[in-house]
């Protein structure tokens, strides 16, 4: 789909909400012929997205902190198979999506970054990833906590429910999605509980916070 179609819609709705009220309806009527010729929705051009790399050995603790994120700011995300990878889609508002690329992949790196520091070199896979899942699982729980405390908390289930809803129809027609795997591999319940006291020492508000002030430097 043509983003420059997209982009002109959205500057159309923006001025079918001016208190003109000729102006706001013909910018209406301009934005519903556009969407009608190009067989878009007003969701359509209201949800965006931002995608990020994902391993393709699919690990799981990867994907928790992904579903934690998503939920911390109100995004819905998706594992789509791309070309030779896969990728974490976030869809959901500008800002929205914008935050949860940030915070994902600051999370992700540091999560390997400690892993290195605090594993010893010769340890064997299963005891890093059970590390890693370890920190994952503390780092999801702490955000399902911190996003019941945010100020649009109460609005978060009916504007997933819509963002979910647009979801499942793009990827019935566009993508192919992942589903996440998990091999059945033992936990080593030593490194597991080791990685869920280390993420407690990282500060989730500093980093939402800094995410929100690069978003607006960026954009502003």
């Amino acid at each position: 789909m043509n983003e420059q179609i997209k982009r002109k819609i959205k500057k159309l709705l923006a001025l079918s909400k001016s208190p003109n009220e000729n102006e706001a309806m013909t910018a209406l009527e301009k934005a519903r012929k556009l969407m009608e010729e190009n067989g878009l929705s007003e969701q359509d051009c209201n949800v965006y997205t931002e995608e990020t790399k994902y391993l393709k050995s699919r690990p799981r603790w990867q994907y928790i902190i992904a579903k934690g994120v998503a939920w911390i700011n109100g995004t819905v995300i998706r594992i789509v198979n791309g070309d030779n990878l896969l990728v974490v889609r976030f869809h959901g508002s500008e800002t929205d999506v914008f935050i949860s690329k940030e915070m994902y992949q600051y999370l992700v790196k540091t999560v390997n970054r400690m892993a290195k520091q605090n594993i010893r070199k010769n340890a064997k896979k299963p005891f890093i990833n059970s590390y890693k899942e370890g920190m994952a699982a503390s780092l999801y729980k702490r955000m399902l906590q911190a996003g019941e405390l945010y100020s649009w908390a109460n609005k978060r289930e009916s504007q997933l429910e819509a963002i979910e809803k647009y979801v499942v129809e793009l990827y019935k027609v566009h993508y192919e999605t992942s589903r996440i795997k998990s091999k059945n591999q033992k936990t080593n319940n030593i490194a597991f509980y080791r990685g869920a006291n280390d993420a407690e020492r990282l500060n989730l508000n500093r980093q939402t916070t800094a995410n929100n002030r690069k978003y607006i430097e960026r954009f502003n």
